[in-house]
């Protein structure tokens, strides 16, 4: 079962990279045929095999020898290391079908919301709305609607205070709306999701230092942080409120 999920979340990181590039060129999302951004050569399925092409053509077009973005088996990876690792770690929700499903789908959309402000630093404003839905739909099953809803207006808040005395130079407009997905889904651990994104963007911000390709100027799309320390705290949220639980006893 854990084979046939990763399996499941790599076809799904997949149609996240295609998704990401139609919406960011206006293509449709369920029709359009899947096409070399290069040479525009439409792609054969073999071609489409998430990991495995990229690995099978060297990284590079099968037509006009153009390099593949590595960003696309870095997303397919991604997304079935962390549906596998929601699963894993989470086993008890098999028995809750509907909340296994409601769980992966929130992490597909936090890996599109974290490629798509990477690539367009833009936050879409139906992938927000999307994901206070099902982050709505998740704390009901899970019978915490209440906190999840004060954890949203919350962080709303304290982002849309930053927003306001930054005059929108530290964080921008859809980081604020964003925030109340994250605050919705992450409830009580929200802190940690933040604590987990900034300790990301200050090793990303290090490494991009070190190796010369950036200073501490450089821009870093706050969203894909966020994103990413969300998909930990969802992945690991047993595992990170049994250890708070012993620091407090403590």
């Amino acid at each position: 079962m854990f084979f046939l999920i990763f399996i499941f979340g790599l076809v799904i990181g997949s149609f996240i990279n295609a998704a990401a590039y139609r919406f960011a060129n206006d293509r449709p999302i369920f029709i359009d045929r899947s096409f070399c951004p290069k040479c525009k050569k439409q792609l054969a399925w073999w071609q489409l095999v998430p990991v495995l092409s990229f690995l099978m053509l060297r990284a590079r077009c099968y037509y006009c020898g153009k390099p593949i973005s590595v960003l696309y088996p870095i997303v397919e990876l991604a997304t079935g290391l962390s549906f596998l690792g929601f699963a894993y770690f989470n086993s008890a929700l098999f028995k809750d079908t509907l909340l296994l499903a409601a769980g992966l789908l929130v992490i597909a959309l936090l890996v599109f919301i974290a490629l798509y402000d990477f690539k367009e630093y833009l936050i879409l404003d139906i992938s927000i709305l999307a994901g206070v839905i099902l982050s709505l739909f998740l704390a009901y099953l899970d019978d915490r609607l209440l906190l999840s809803v004060i954890s949203g207006l919350g962080l709303m808040l304290i982002f849309g205070a930053i927003f306001l005395a930054s005059k929108g130079k530290w964080i921008g407009f859809g980081d604020v709306k964003l925030a109340v997905f994250l605050g919705v889904l992450n409830g009580s651990l929200v802190a940690v999701s933040l604590i987990l994104a900034s300790y990301l963007g200050t090793f990303i911000g290090l490494g991009l230092i070190l190796a010369k390709r950036g200073t501490l100027k450089t821009q870093m799309p706050f969203g894909t942080l966020l994103a990413f320390g969300s998909i930990v705290t969802l992945v690991f949220q047993g595992q990170i409120q049994d250890f708070l639980r012993q620091i407090l006893l403590i």
